[in-house]
């Protein structure tokens, strides 16, 4: 391996390794890594920028304006008390909720779900006194599991659009065979059900602590709940839909899904300070719209793709592409197996936007040298990236976000309890999602 590629490899191993053991905050880690990746020559700054992929960045902050203003609007807050209100025991309100939060986060960023909806779970369960644990972590991994299934909701299914080329359509149906939406939705639905009847289903956990901590708690959660907005929702609704239309006929009118997200948030907050002059509603300000972004993921996500372009740049990339040639290169029936299990265990330990990053540029030049099809080794990289990654907070973010949630609001949450959730939420998810795109994308292809 020349020296460039090893420098390389080094420094972005050993930034990963900071970011799992989360000891230092993974803004500060990752942006120490592409400055030492400029120090030791790897790259350069001009090559380290340009390797960002600023339309990504856009379709991340124009979708988190449009969400931010609906959470402003009380939506998400409305929807689940009215779903609390439907007289559903809650064991089966848990399950309900789990499942709205996984296809809530198809057009949500997974992080962004959590926050909304972990809270008032907590809240929920402290009414019924009942322990919020399970069910704050099944939000995490249903948010987790189906953010890959559109090109919205999280950053692997938009790197497919940056790095693979596919667009918006592509993601229900591609190359005259189903795709990511309906096998990983059928997946989600069995996951969903096999993990309520282990976990869920009759499991009365109840809470040990005293009544009244039990209201002041729940009490403070409702307080921090924002009222319901329904003019508000109705307009944000509109210019969601309408951006995601756009978004769906992107190669008809031949805009960057950045700008369209862009103009859709834009749109959204003109309207939204015209009506608020006329009096008809009263949003926040789009400057406090913007001020409640996750302005440090966004950065966070930039300089993941600046680390990456650095192991690109020094050939490293190239080279395993190379090597991975041997055991995938014209059969997708091996390459779909061999590239879904292994990303399984290594995104459950390595966090996997950063491993799906990094193994899509992989998968792009080996299609480039040896002519091979890509496609059922995106998916399956994709896929078992994604559900892999529910086994940990190493692997996945919004599972520390849950974790974080839970300990804030004063909820123990031992390391093995936590990990006997995740860990068999990741292995019954994975195994019960492979059989059918295996068969569509690999046996079939």
């Amino acid at each position: 391996m020349e020296e460039a590629a090893t420098r390389a490899l080094l420094i972005f191993s050993a930034i990963i390794a900071l970011v799992i053991t989360g000891l230092v905050d993974r803004l500060v880690v990752s942006l120490l890594g592409v400055v030492l990746m400029i120090i030791t020559g790897v790259t350069t700054p001009g090559e380290a920028f340009s390797s960002v992929d600023w339309n990504v960045i856009a379709i991340l902050f124009g979708m988190w304006v449009i969400t931010q203003y609906l959470v402003e609007a009380g939506a998400p807050t409305y929807v689940i008390n009215r779903l609390s209100e439907k007289g559903y025991d809650f064991d089966k309100f848990v399950l309900v909720i789990g499942i709205l939060a996984g296809f809530l986060s198809i057009f949500v960023d997974n992080v962004l779900v959590i926050l909304l909806i972990g809270t008032i779970v907590i809240s929920t369960a402290l009414s019924q006194r009942r322990d919020p644990t399970v069910p704050v972590v099944f939000v995490a991994l249903s948010a987790n599991f189906m953010g890959t299934a559109l090109l919205l909701g999280d950053l692997p299914p938009q790197l497919l659009h940056s790095i693979a080329g596919a667009e918006f359509l592509d993601f229900l149906w591609m190359k005259g065979r189903p795709s990511s939406f309906p096998i990983l939705t059928l997946g989600f639905i069995l996951s969903s059900w096999v993990f309520y009847k282990l976990f869920i289903e009759k499991k009365r956990m109840e809470l040990t602590r005293s009544l009244e901590v039990l209201a002041i708690e729940q009490n403070l959660v409702e307080a921090s709940s924002p009222a319901f907005d329904r003019r508000l929702t109705q307009v944000v609704l509109f210019f969601f839909l309408l951006t995601i239309f756009l978004m769906s006929i992107r190669p008809l009118i031949g805009l960057p899904l950045g700008a369209i997200t862009i103009m859709g948030a834009t749109l959204l907050g003109v309207t939204v300070e015209i009506l608020k002059k006329t009096g008809k509603t009263d949003p926040p300000s789009f400057e406090d719209i913007v001020e409640k972004l996750e302005w440090k993921a966004l950065l966070f996500y930039a300089s993941l793709f600046a680390l990456v372009g650095g192991l690109e740049k020094s050939g490293f990339l190239e080279t395993l592409a190379e090597d991975l040639a041997h055991f995938v290169a014209g059969d997708p029936v091996k390459g779909f197996a061999f590239m879904y299990w292994i990303s399984v265990p290594i995104s459950a330990v390595i966090e996997h936007d950063a491993y799906i990053l990094t193994m899509l540029i992989v998968i792009r030049d080996l299609a480039e040298t040896t002519g091979v099809d890509p496609w059922p080794l995106n998916w399956a990289l994709v896929w078992g990236g994604t559900l892999g990654s529910n086994a940990s907070v190493a692997g996945a973010p919004a599972l520390y976000v849950a974790y974080v949630i839970l300990k804030k609001n004063g909820i123990p949450l031992p390391a093995r309890r936590f990990l006997k959730l995740t860990v068999t939420y990741a292995i019954l998810s994975s195994a019960l999602t492979f059989p059918l795109g295996f068969i569509i994308w690999g046996l079939l292809y």
